[in-house]
């Protein structure tokens, strides 16, 4: 219903299924699904690495505190 009442609603609706339309006549579907696969297995791989990171960080800093002391 909001689509009807908002130009701009009904214009990204517009633009939108011009977009399926021609991923669908120029049959895209496969090449779009296998990027988006990719995207998200890259984003799993650096949230992996940034999980690492943070978590050595966390205990080479503990490590520091316990042979230093407490901090000042």
């Amino acid at each position: 219903m909001i689509v009807l009442r908002s130009p701009v609603y009904f214009i990204f609706l517009l633009l939108c299924c011009a977009a399926a339309y021609v991923v669908h006549t120029l049959n895209l579907w496969g090449p779009i699904l296998r990027v988006t696969n990719a995207m998200g297995q890259q984003a799993v791989d650096i949230g992996k690495v940034y999980i690492v990171h943070r978590a050595c960080t966390f205990l080479r800093r503990k490590a520091l505190i316990r042979v230093l002391g407490t901090p000042s």
